[in-house]
């Protein structure tokens, strides 16, 4: 796997889903890697915690397209189809801005709470549907399909 583009490499990959179809993602073994989300410009922020949404929370995403975008969640337990992996389930639905190439972003969510930042996790994006929805993966179903879960602080 290379990162940000095929000229740098950035780890192997040692396990892709989906064998039950509840993520479009893969386990990358890394060395030498900086917890967090990268927003862009070499920012990184802090993971706290993580947890599925919620329809009607306002969520982030990360992408290499488009950059740091938010929306809303609008529902959960959605099928979505990848040429990749056939249908995909348990999928978000989700209304924030993504292009090609924002695929494996992460989404998230962020706030100042009693003086200091807190970021929630909420899985990976999937990419959109040509009537203009966009998915991304849930946390449950990464964990579910990779026995992965995110670095926190």
């Amino acid at each position: 796997m290379y990162q940000p583009d095929g000229s740098r490499p950035a780890g192997t990959n040692n396990l892709t889903a989906p064998s039950n179809g509840n993520a479009d993602a893969a386990r990358i073994a890394f060395s030498s890697v900086r917890q967090g989300i990268h927003t862009g410009s070499g920012t990184i922020i802090d993971v706290n915690d993580y947890y599925d949404p919620t329809v009607g929370q306002t969520v982030y995403k990360s992408g290499r397209t488009t950059l740091v975008t938010f929306g809303t969640v609008i529902a959960t337990k959605k099928s979505k189809y990848s040429a990749a992996f056939g249908t995909l389930y348990n999928q978000v639905e989700v209304d924030y801005n993504a292009g090609a190439g924002d695929s494996g972003g992460p989404v998230y969510y962020r706030e100042y709470l009693f003086g200091q930042w807190h970021t929630t996790y909420y899985g990976l994006h999937v990419g959109s549907t040509a009537g203009g929805y966009r998915y991304f993966t849930p946390y449950t179903g990464i964990r579910t399909e990779l026995s992965a879960v995110p670095l926190v602080k």
